[in-house]
């Protein structure tokens, strides 16, 4: 069974914090509730005991059950180096039809490449710290 486990970027300090997440309906915010204390301003959910901070819907990225070659787990909004039928390349993690794969040339609906048929996979970055990774 695969982790479920989202991130996102804090709106009070900008740092990224890891847990669950909730989108709050009534003030329309995006909330991450982390499975332990990362320090700053969050509150306490009593009735789960986990610390919830308010994070930029934007960032909200899904781990999508694949680690790459130095074991470091990766999310929706990576920026992925990685050989698929003998071929190299760099873009962006998504969730589409195939499941989670790259986008090409910034479009989801291009060629669909899944992470689980990759030979090779390298993080490189996300597209929120280093947007100049896919373009």
């Amino acid at each position: 069974m695969r982790e479920i486990l989202f991130r996102g970027k804090r709106l009070d300090n900008g740092e990224w914090v890891y847990g669950y997440y909730v989108y709050e309906e009534l003030y329309k915010t995006s909330i991450i509730e982390a499975n332990e204390k990362t320090g700053g301003d969050g509150y306490i959910n009593p009735r789960y005991q986990l610390t919830s901070y308010e994070v930029n819907s934007e960032t909200v990225g899904q781990y999508t059950g694949f680690k790459d070659e130095n074991e470091e787990k990766i999310f929706e909004g990576d920026v992925i180096r990685g050989t698929y039928d003998e071929m190299t390349y760099q873009n962006k993690v998504i969730f589409a039809d195939c499941g989670f794969s790259l986008v090409h040339n910034n479009n989801k609906y291009g060629y669909c490449a899944p992470l689980e048929e990759h030979e090779s996979i390298e993080l490189i970055g996300n597209t929120v710290d280093n947007p100049e990774l896919i373009n």
